[in-house]
């Protein structure tokens, strides 16, 4: 039994009807697909059906015959969270988790999982270089991702966070084609990918690795503005304050007059001022690789008296 016929099991057990379920972040029509099978729902989405039915996780996994379909959408949970935190210990230790359960489940997920959580863990030790990590990461594992995402015709919520998180593994170019697909997929079905995180996030992804080499820098430029460009959103001011971090060092880089040396650390900084010290360092640690010093600490202590300057991130 799907996730989604176990959904349908549960919604008419108890008298509710689809109606009652849907909303802002769930149409008819994607209920409809998911209770059939034809669609898999956003591990967001899925929580979200389980809140409107009042089951946990635990007890949809006593009524469903795929207990391995709910160890999967708890493990994408931390994996994700892992990944945006860079809670290195976390990722190495999901990392031993994934390889345990794709030996006892044989789902592609789990496999991917493990891919992901090896290859970021080998991205940060080197500095996010992918160059280095495409180096010492297996053939195989690129492989695998690639003929998976190559081979899908329409992608959905699980493909594009494949990519976020692995345009970096591959060459150049099919770095290029694969998150060119990825955003005309998100623009495709607007209503669906509506949260524009996951546009930010690709594009962001786009922009390091043009970066990583000069004869395409006219291209990061392209992909950061694109980036900037995006609608915020509370969800999305992180990726936003990231993306424009990102775009002031290229234009240091094309010496274009738009580098504004105070304007890039407020950026940076803004990342103590939130708590999420790894991304503080590691934003530091990229321009820096690119020539930029940000080493001024002695800043952040007036930012945090006076927090006006935000409005204008």
């Amino acid at each position: 039994m799907s996730i989604g016929e176990t959904l349908k099991k549960i919604r008419e057990s108890k008298g509710i009807e689809r109606v009652d379920l849907i909303g802002d972040d769930l149409t008819s029509s994607s209920l409809s697909r998911i209770e059939r099978g034809d669609q898999e729902p956003a591990v967001d989405k899925f929580f979200t059906i389980l809140s409107h039915l009042n089951v946990n996780l635990e007890e949809f996994s006593l009524l469903s015959e795929d207990n391995d379909i709910c160890i999967r959408s708890a493990m994408e949970i931390k994996v994700s969270e892992a990944i945006r935190q860079r809670n290195f210990k976390e990722i190495q230790r999901l990392e031993k988790e994934a390889k345990k359960y794709y030996n006892r489940f044989k789902m592609s997920y789990f496999l991917h999982a493990e891919i992901r959580l090896r290859a970021f863990a080998l991205f940060r030790e080197n500095d996010f270089d992918s160059e280095k990590t495409r180096r010492i990461i297996e053939k195989r594992d690129i492989r695998i991702i690639r003929e998976y995402l190559t081979s899908i015709t329409k992608w959905h919520y699980y493909e594009l966070i494949l990519a976020i998180d692995l345009l970096y593994l591959f060459e150049i170019e099919e770095a290029f084609e694969l998150g060119e697909r990825a955003i005309a997929a998100i623009e495709k079905d607007y209503l669906r990918f509506k949260d524009k995180e996951l546009a930010a996030g690709i594009l962001i992804n786009l922009t390091i690795r043009a970066f990583e080499d000069e004869r395409y820098l006219m291209k990061a430029y392209g992909y950061s503005s694109r980036a900037i460009g995006l609608p915020k959103s509370t969800r999305t001011l992180s990726i936003s304050v990231y993306a424009k971090a990102i775009h002031q060092v290229i234009c240091y880089k094309l010496d274009n007059g738009q580098y504004n040396r105070s304007y890039l650390l407020s950026l940076v900084n803004w990342y103590l001022l939130v708590d999420m010290e790894a991304t503080y360092q590691e934003m530091k640690d990229f321009a820096k690789k690119h020539g930029i010093d940000l080493d001024e600490k002695a800043k952040v202590y007036t930012y945090k008296k006076d927090s006006s300057h935000l409005r204008k991130l």
